[in-house]
């Protein structure tokens, strides 16, 4: 399988930037920083692999949600040249915002 190129929507990463400020205030800067660059490396490498992983969106057919260490499930789109995460969710939060 062909790697493939990732893409981290606006929402995803203010997603991800506001979980990181959560994070430090309740576990520190360092546990939050490394929490952020683990998902982020685990993204990249789900990206590197090029294959197509989740379960589908009930709604949406062509997005999929993958779940990261049952911290975090991700929104994404699996494109024939890119992986597309478009929102990041995490346990506790509502789908619909």
């Amino acid at each position: 399988m062909e790697p493939k190129g990732l893409i981290l929507f606006r929402a995803a990463l203010a997603d991800l930037g506001r979980r990181q400020d959560y994070l430090s205030g309740i576990r520190g800067q360092e546990f939050a920083e490394t929490w952020k660059n683990d998902l982020l490396e685990w993204v990249l490498d789900l990206a590197e692999t090029g294959a197509v992983y989740g379960t589908r969106h009930p709604k949406r057919g062509h997005l999929r949600t993958v779940n990261f260490r049952k911290t975090a499930t991700l929104l994404v789109d699996f494109t024939e040249t890119e992986l597309r995460v478009v929102r990041i969710y995490f346990p506790g939060q509502g789908w619909s915002r």
